[in-house]
C-alpha cells in the first residue's frame, strides 16, 4: 500500500475531519485511448514511436493515476488529488481496413468509456493541469513575480486561491478552494 505510514496516522490521530491532499508536480503522460494519466516520478527516456508504448510496463514504472485514486479510496478518508503534469500523447484513431465501420464504432464506443472512468467522476476530486492530450508548461509565481523560478500551473492557481486568506489569517473554504481550482 502506497499510504500505509499516512494511514497509520489517519488511526491514530483520529482526526475530526481529515482531508489527504496529494500534490504530484512533473512529468506527466498518457495514452491516447482511454486517458489513462501517468505521473512520471524521476526521468523517463524512450526511444521509438511513443504509440507502441507497452502500457502495462509503464504502469509499472510510473504512478498510474487510477492506482493512486485506488489507494486512497482505501483510506476511507476524503482527498483531494492535483496532479500538476502534462497529460502528452495524441489521440488513437480505430481507423482500419480490417475493422468494419461497425467494430470501428464500438472500439470508439469503448474508448469514450474508459475515459470517463480516468475522469474520476464518481471519487472525490482529481484535478489535471490541462486536459488530456497536452502539455503544460511553468509559469510565474504570483507571490514572486520577479523571481527567474517558475512554477507548475496548479500550484499558480492554488497560491492565487488561497493568498487572500492567507493575508488575512482566515480559513479557506474547501469549496471555494475547489471552485477556484476548476
Amino acid at each position: 500500500m502506497l499510504f500505509r505510514s499516512v494511514e497509520t496516522r489517519i488511526t491514530a490521530v483520529k482526526p475530526a475531519r481529515p482531508l489527504f491532499v496529494f500534490y504530484f508536480a512533473g512529468h506527466g503522460m498518457s495514452e491516447g485511448i482511454a486517458w489513462s494519466h501517468f505521473s512520471i516520478p524521476g526521468n523517463f527516456a524512450y526511444r521509438g514511436d511513443p504509440t507502441n508504448l507497452d502500457i502495462e510496463g509503464i504502469r509499472n514504472s510510473t504512478l498510474y493515476a487510477g492506482d493512486l485514486v485506488d489507494e486512497l479510496e482505501k483510506l476511507h478518508v476524503p482527498y483531494l488529488v492535483m496532479l500538476d503534469t502534462c497529460y502528452d500523447e495524441k489521440e488513437r484513431q480505430f481507423e482500419s481496413p480490417l475493422l468494419t465501420s461497425v467494430a470501428t464504432k464500438n472500439l470508439k464506443d469503448i474508448g469514450g468509456i474508459l475515459r470517463a472512468l480516468n475522469e474520476f467522476r464518481n471519487t472525490y476530486p482529481v484535478l489535471f493541469s490541462t486536459v488530456p492530450g497536452k502539455s503544460v508548461v511553468t509559469v510565474q509565481n504570483p507571490s514572486e513575480p520577479d523571481s527567474e523560478v517558475t512554477i507548475a500551473p496548479l500550484a499558480r492557481r492554488f497560491i492565487l486561491s488561497v493568498r487572500s486568506s492567507l493575508d488575512k489569517g482566515s480559513p479557506v473554504s474547501l469549496g471555494q478552494f475547489l471552485a477556484d481550482m476548476m
